[in-house]
């Protein structure tokens, strides 16, 4: 029979912690967008994760970034959408960048 010795721990536990920092890297850049919004007096209507479609920010944007289609509301009821990308390019999210491009702009 085969001994998977202490291979059998490490596995399922590297898998957990590859969820775990994935699910805080979501956690973060949803934080960033929220705060984003807020700051510039609009509430954020709709978020949408694009990970292969990415607008604007298609060629420019490094795997450390996430990139949202988004929905707002301005402060008199006006909606306006547009693509929001997270995180500087070269530290990711570590970075609390949040750059905005809207449609028809």
């Amino acid at each position: 029979m085969n001994d998977m010795g202490p291979w059998i721990l490490v596995i399922p536990l590297v898998a957990v912690l590859g969820l775990f920092l994935e699910g805080r890297r979501h956690s973060r850049s949803r934080g960033l967008l929220e705060n984003w919004a807020a700051s510039s007096g609009y509430q954020l209507v709709e978020s949408e994760l694009r990970t292969f479609l990415k607008g604007p920010f298609w060629f420019t944007s490094s795997k450390s970034q996430l990139v949202y289609r988004i929905t707002v509301r301005d402060r008199d009821g006006s909606v306006r959408h547009g693509w929001a990308r997270c995180g500087g390019w070269f530290f990711g999210l570590l970075e609390d960048d949040v750059e905005v491009r809207w449609d028809g702009a």
